[in-house]
């Protein structure tokens, strides 16, 4: 039954096509163009499924990221879900989800990996399209609570669906004059990957390479898909921080961060609050929060993290975590993305949870 498809290396493929194809598919988002695991310095090993006409059906994208020593290696889809090509019936979207699955294990089969992780966020193609086929090969898949803002309300509806004490935060800080600003220069750049940085120490997460951001920044902020804001007291000193990717008419929460030493002034709610104002004023018509997992599904700090994310209304939908453990590993993995800092927060505090409760799957 697989005969009928081929796979083509996004390298074979081109990055221009690879781009315009996501581009035209409804279910890609900025997770599968061709910058995102270049800004990670993560080896690119993705590939579309074609037909025998080497027509692209389906764009896959995956990483192999290595430990600091370079010995142990894993494949991710860092938040690449499968997308497929727009008009495809639902029985051949199935069988390419399974023709991939299977492709993306040989792959981590001939590298001698210790896992294969995909992480299916709330943004296209959605957390649910794979699920299925997942646990049929034998991953393991955490499903988290997500939330999305409906952009096309209007101002006043989003305020009313924010929690009560999210209000007051936000009103506090703008009484004490913290103000938010964009930053449009490298200065400002560094600032953040600053905060950040420091603010995941203070969790027990793995601290941010400064690189990281500014790689991102650079690249991105030139096209309107990232922009960072900044918040800061009124003698000026910058207490939080946030970065938002923006892709077709969605944004996201990719990452923020308050000063350890600066948590009271509220900078970081007030934040989210801009961020999301802004990104309606631009067309966006969604904001992804990103994932809030439940306090029985994570570590304390990272469902705080969660909880955080919550007092902002929206709909309640789902992010999977799913792994497949093929060996053993001979030292705990640090996963070269955590350290570069470009995962949002929440997920270096539960790399560690999650796969303590992982074992490798038994072939026969």
């Amino acid at each position: 039954m697989d005969s009928q498809f081929s796979v083509l290396s996004r390298s074979d493929l081109g990055s221009d096509r690879w781009d315009a194809l996501c581009a035209e598919s409804h279910d890609a988002w900025f997770f599968h163009t061709s910058c995102w695991l270049p800004i990670q310095r993560i080896e690119d090993v993705s590939f579309a499924v074609v037909d025998h006409d080497g027509k692209p059906l389906s764009l896959v994208g995956v990483g192999s990221p290595k430990n600091n020593t370079g010995t142990e290696v894993w494949l991710s889809n860092l938040r690449a879900g499968i997308a497929h090509m727009d008009g495809l019936s639902v029985e051949l979207r199935h069988e390419l989800d399974r023709f991939a699955l299977s492709e993306v294990q040989r792959i981590a089969t001939s590298r001698q990996a210790l896992r294969i992780d995909w992480e299916l966020p709330s943004m296209p193609p959605g957390p649910y399209a794979l699920v299925s086929a997942l646990r049929e090969f034998g991953y393991r898949c955490d499903i988290w609570p997500s939330k999305v803002l409906d952009l096309t309300h209007d101002e006043d509806a989003l305020w009313r669906d924010y929690r009560k004490g999210c209000k007051s935060v936000i009103r506090r800080a703008q009484r004490l004059g913290v103000t938010v600003h964009e930053v449009t220069d490298e200065s400002g750049v560094a600032v953040f990957a600053d905060i950040h940085s420091r603010r995941m120490r203070s969790l027990g997460a793995p601290s941010s390479d400064p690189d990281a951001f500014m790689e991102m920044w650079k690249l991105l902020y030139p096209l309107g898909q990232c922009e960072i804001l900044l918040a800061s007291l009124p003698c000026g000193v910058p207490v939080s921080g946030i970065l938002v990717l923006s892709y077709k008419n969605m944004a996201y929460y990719q990452a923020a961060c308050s000063d350890p030493d600066h948590m009271e002034s509220g900078g970081n709610t007030l934040l989210v609050h801009e961020a999301v104002v802004r990104a309606k004023a631009r067309g966006a018509t969604a904001f992804h929060i990103g994932p809030s997992p439940l306090a029985s599904q994570v570590a304390e700090k990272a469902y705080l993290v969660g909880r955080f994310k919550n007092q902002f209304g929206g709909q309640q939908g789902a992010w999977v975590m799913a792994s497949l453990i093929l060996r053993t590993q001979s030292s705990p993995v640090r996963t070269r993305s955590s350290v570069r800092g470009i995962v949002s927060g929440i997920l270096p505090l539960v790399v560690k949870h999650r796969l303590r409760n992982l074992r490798p799957r038994q072939f026969a």
